[in-house]
């Protein structure tokens, strides 16, 4: 939870819960380097850089899987 001031009110912003690149990884099953690597290619999931670590918003992932879902040709 974040509070940003004005002059003279606080209004209370919720944070999205932020997933580290291990919870990540285990999320989809796969080596932490996994998501390391689709980091660095420019193809997993939104993140943010938190100081000198990455964090994944935890909607982006969802976002992420439905952007890379694949239909398979009908074989019939």
């Amino acid at each position: 939870m974040t509070i940003e001031r004005t002059s003279t009110t606080a209004t209370v912003v919720e944070l999205p819960p932020l997933l580290t690149t291990e919870e990540v990884a285990e999320h989809f099953r796969v080596n932490p380097s996994t998501v390391r690597r689709w980091r660095l290619d420019g193809v997993g999931p939104c993140y943010v850089k938190v100081g000198s670590v990455y964090r994944y918003p935890q909607a982006a992932l969802a976002d992420w899987l439905h952007t890379n879902l694949t239909e398979e040709a009908d074989a019939s």
